[in-house]
């Protein structure tokens, strides 16, 4: 795989290998998915669980937890997605998902005629809160930095939970709540206080083409955050009316993950220096407890754009930061090695090769030091 390679390239095609290279740096292996079973005292009967880590998964980090209701329906899309975001910089997440035997009792606040055994979600957050997130944190390296996320009665679970107990969640994503439950209970209960204790936290509520009373449970929700909630950036409302009550969890969270994390891909990081960055992903990190690192894939786009433009001082000071947080990456050291070149400092660009050639034996790395071998001749 010589994705170093560019012996025979143009600068038409430069850019396209940075790119390339980007994404496979990125790519590693893929997520790993685990089962486990949790013995539950509250709710005296084993529960399955079913974990997604992260690809090349360090337990030396910390990733943001992902936790949803409905694992049976709807784990492998949030896997799968919360990867494929991971491609386009956004952070990587650990994806945990509850599986349950009866949703009613599980995700229902109330007991009613629709289910013999609703009514059973405060011992349900009960056990998320006291059993199953502690036994996450000390299996697996989850940052204080935790969303939940439900479809249907997972997304009427969900909003319960941001009523109930607020604090152990950061954000929260709503795909049509059913919010009808019990002849609308839960909205005399969503009033200022309620919104008052969102004031940090995201909120992403969806919608499909559902029609009478579960449609107006969830347009009343939103029309309560317009009346109550003051920061209408932290409450997002999505109407999808292509979608049903059954394909609009699949965009809902989608749309809803990329906008709890769309701080990791800001759009006019080009613009940014080096030092600029370094803040932004410094705050970044403190505010969700993950990696405070520049992304490589800034840090390449950017440097190979000053090489490109002959803006030697911007490449060595952008690699020389890339070597330092990523030191077994090889790329860093290629592109030291090929700036150094270019200014005709053939002894500091030899030592940058041999670093980028013991970490990956590239074609390209291997023509450029015999190449400098043939010019001492």
């Amino acid at each position: 795989m010589n994705y170093f390679n560019e012996l025979t390239i143009n600068k038409l095609m430069y850019k396209t290998l940075i790119l390339i290279t980007a994404f496979l740096v990125n790519i590693n292996v893929s997520s790993q998915t685990e089962t486990l079973t949790i013995q539950s005292k509250i709710l005296n009967t084993d529960r399955k669980v079913m974990v997604s880590l992260p690809p090349s998964y360090n337990p030396n980090e910390n990733y943001p937890l992902i936790l949803m209701t409905d694992a049976s329906y709807y784990f492998n899309i949030v896997k799968e997605a919360v990867h494929t975001l991971f491609q386009d910089g956004f952070p990587k997440m650990i994806v945990v998902g509850v599986l349950s035997d009866d949703r009613y009792k599980d995700l229902s606040p109330t007991q009613t005629d629709e289910s013999s055994t609703s009514g059973g979600s405060e011992e349900f957050l009960k056990f998320l809160k006291s059993e199953l997130i502690p036994e996450i944190r000390n299996k697996y390296s989850i940052s204080n930095y935790h969303v939940l996320i439900g479809h249907s009665l997972g997304g009427l679970f969900t909003v319960t939970t941001s009523l109930k107990e607020p604090e152990m969640f950061d954000a929260f994503i709503a795909s049509t709540p059913t919010i009808r439950w019990d002849n609308f209970l839960l909205l005399n209960e969503l009033d200022e206080n309620y919104f008052k204790q969102l004031t940090n936290k995201k909120f992403f509520l969806s919608i499909g083409n559902e029609t009478g009373n579960e449609r107006e449970g969830v347009l009343s929700f939103n029309k309560k955050s317009l009346k109550h909630n003051q920061n209408r950036e932290n409450f997002i409302f999505q109407s999808y009316p292509n979608e049903s009550h059954t394909t609009v969890p699949w965009i809902s969270y989608w749309k809803g993950l990329k906008y709890i994390f769309a701080p990791f891909n800001p759009d006019n990081y080009e613009g940014m220096s080096l030092k600029e960055l370094i803040n932004y992903y410094q705050k970044l990190g403190d505010d969700y407890d993950y990696d405070s690192r520049v992304p490589q894939r800034m840090l390449l786009n950017i440097g190979s754009n000053a090489l490109e433009k002959e803006q030697y001082d911007v490449s060595i000071e952008v690699f020389e930061y890339y070597a330092k947080h990523y030191s077994y990456i090889p790329i860093p050291y290629r592109f030291l090695g090929d700036t150094y070149f270019k200014m005709k400092k053939f002894d500091k660009a030899k030592t940058y090769y041999e670093s980028a050639y013991k970490l990956f034996p590239a074609e390209y790395t291997k023509s450029k030091l015999k190449e400098i071998e043939d010019k001492r001749e």
